[in-house]
């Protein structure tokens, strides 16, 4: 028996395509992975208007010293005019040296292990704890 239809609409399965329905899971597959090839690629998959991403605290060298100790801060996304605190406490002659490097100078602070906190001027910021350990005075 040959079934005739009347509907104008063609038939993709006739032609041996894929119906929308059998296509959907491939587009959202393919959606999934354009970005990760471009970020692999060195490409930006941020949306234009978005805001850059916060920054990241990788090491602080020398890791450890007296008030007054200048400091290399290494890690990603610096903005020139990042701040950066000790333990909650400003560095001071902070210098954004490139995105990935400040250099700054070891403010007044007891003693003692503290967290590195790199504020950009958009106001994110990125922290790495037990990052520097403040020496007293003398270096003892």
């Amino acid at each position: 028996m040959i079934t005739t239809s009347s509907s104008s609409t063609p038939d993709p399965g006739a032609a041996g395509l894929p119906g929308p329905r059998a296509r959907r899971p491939a587009l959202l597959l393919l959606a999934a992975l354009v970005p990760a090839l471009a970020a692999s690629a060195g490409g930006s998959t941020r949306p234009q208007g978005s805001q850059p991403p916060s920054p990241s605290v990788g090491s602080c060298r020398p890791a450890s010293g007296p008030p007054g100790t200048r400091l290399t801060i290494r890690g990603s996304n610096f903005q020139a005019g990042a701040t950066v605190e000790l333990g909650g406490v400003p560095a001071e002659d902070v210098v954004v040296v490139s995105g990935s490097e400040i250099a700054a100078t070891a403010g007044p602070h007891p003693p003692g292990r503290v967290t590195v906190t790199v504020t950009n001027p958009d106001r994110r910021s990125g922290s790495r704890g037990w990052t520097f350990r403040y020496l007293a005075p003398g270096g003892g």
